[in-house]
């Protein structure tokens, strides 16, 4: 009986030392990244991206992205990107539109980027509408101008306080440019534009997801925690 008991309680404690031990192996990744240790938040990440974590993909690409904690490698980073992108995750379809759009580390591909663009302005992804909506008014690399789906997109954007948007949505409308001519619209949506560009201006943190200006660089510097 003494033996049972023993044994029992041994294998209690076993099983509690392992699953302590999956917890933090969980955990590894954000508390390695927390206390600055980026390499082994990325050897953390990465392991979890190949199994198909989105979040771990988006995080490993920021990683890659920016070389830290691993040698910067741009290509990698795209692929991690796309991994995530395919899944729905839109910062990831952001991100990976944003280096096509530029030609930063990748080939420089209009087309592609306005398909991931869109994918995350779909998705309701306020940044994505906003540089789509450039793409579209400015054409690009063969991307045709449509500046009709332009006012769309910069529309959608607005409608979330994107100061840049509500800008270039008042202008068109001041000139008619897809769009019918409205001076009373877009006097409204450059007093609109005023009020937004002065709360982005004042809120330049990463962590309160409000500055549409800094947010760009965050999508790309910060990963998800």
């Amino acid at each position: 009986m003494r033996r049972s008991v023993l044994f029992w309680l041994l294998a209690g404690l076993l099983l509690t030392a392992l699953a302590g031990t999956t917890a933090h192996a969980t955990d590894t990744a954000e508390e390695a990244y927390r206390r600055g240790d980026h390499a082994a938040a990325f050897a953390a990440w990465h392991a979890r991206a190949e199994r198909g974590d989105v979040v771990a993909q988006f995080n490993a690409a920021i990683l890659l992205d920016q070389g830290r904690g691993v040698a910067r490698d741009r290509d990698a980073a795209a692929r991690l990107y796309r991994l995530a992108a395919a899944q729905g995750y839109a910062r990831a379809a952001f991100n990976v539109a944003q280096m096509l759009a530029e030609g930063d580390g990748v080939e420089r591909d209009a087309a592609a980027a306005a398909n991931w663009y869109r994918a995350a302005a779909e998705a309701g992804d306020m940044l994505a509408q906003f540089d789509l909506g450039l793409l579209l008014a400015e054409g690009r690399d063969g991307l045709r101008p449509d500046p009709a789906a332009a006012a769309r997109w910069f529309a959608r954007a607005a409608a979330q306080d994107h100061p840049q948007a509500l800008f270039r949505l008042g202008t068109m409308y001041a000139n008619g440019t897809g769009v019918a001519q409205d001076l009373a619209r877009a006097t409204e949506l450059f007093e609109r534009a005023d009020v937004a560009l002065m709360s982005d201006e004042s809120n330049t943190s990463c962590t309160t997801q409000r500055s549409a200006l800094r947010l760009a660089q965050c999508r790309r510097a910060v990963p998800r925690m």
